[in-house]
């Protein structure tokens, strides 16, 4: 049996929301206002995530605002992460190459509790875009590391076990709630601070 927690924090980051007005804390941020970057803040709007901004490199952009949503720089972001605590950037510019993708996240990185990003092959095929699409950034993608799998031996330790995965939405701890699955175990429990990851872990496993 598998126990989804739709809204929730982890200890060390209640702690940080805590001290602040409700106001000081970003939901999502979409890195990217064109065509993708707008179709995915319509469907957050439709499962009632909020979008606080959008952050571009396009100068002409910054300071407009697209349906509400605010466009704001690179330079900004980082200035406001000082001040704000941001759950969640979704990078959503399908045009980039892996490597330039990848040199984006890890600037991104470091600014934000998790990062999400739209698949390359939406620039090469037009269709309606889903918030299933976007896929979890993991800190092994980041690091360039590979990851591993729990072996047998650890597994069966868990039997009949009640376990809690905290961040249990991301690209880490979703997989690990998979195979904890396959060690009988009674209960598990998973938290996460995105709404959004929560969203996509629940449509691509249930």
């Amino acid at each position: 049996m598998v126990v989804i927690q739709t809204k929730s924090l982890m200890i060390s980051d209640f702690n940080k929301i805590k001290k602040m007005n409700f106001e000081n804390s970003i939901q999502t941020a979409i890195y990217g206002s064109g065509y993708s970057g707008k179709k995915i803040a319509s469907q957050l709007k439709l499962n009632k995530t909020n979008v606080d901004c959008f952050i571009d490199d396009n100068l002409s952009k910054i300071g407009s605002k697209i349906n509400g949503i605010k466009v704001i720089s690179y330079e900004q972001l980082k200035i406001i992460s000082k001040k704000y605590i941001i759950s969640n950037i979704i990078v959503a510019i399908p045009s980039l190459s892996e490597s330039e993708n990848s040199k984006l996240v890890k600037k991104l990185y470091p600014y934000a509790l998790t990062i999400s990003s739209l698949p390359r092959k939406f620039f090469f095929k037009r269709k309606d875009i889903k918030l299933i699409d976007i896929e979890n950034i993991s800190i092994d993608q980041i690091l360039n590391k590979t990851s591993f799998a729990i072996n047998k031996k650890t597994l069966k330790s868990f039997r009949n076990k009640n376990i809690l995965i905290t961040g249990g939405a991301g690209s880490i701890g979703s997989e690990i709630a998979m195979q904890l699955i396959k060690s009988e175990c009674n209960k598990i429990c998973i938290l996460d601070n995105s709404e959004l990851n929560m969203h996509n872990f629940i449509k691509k496993n249930y």
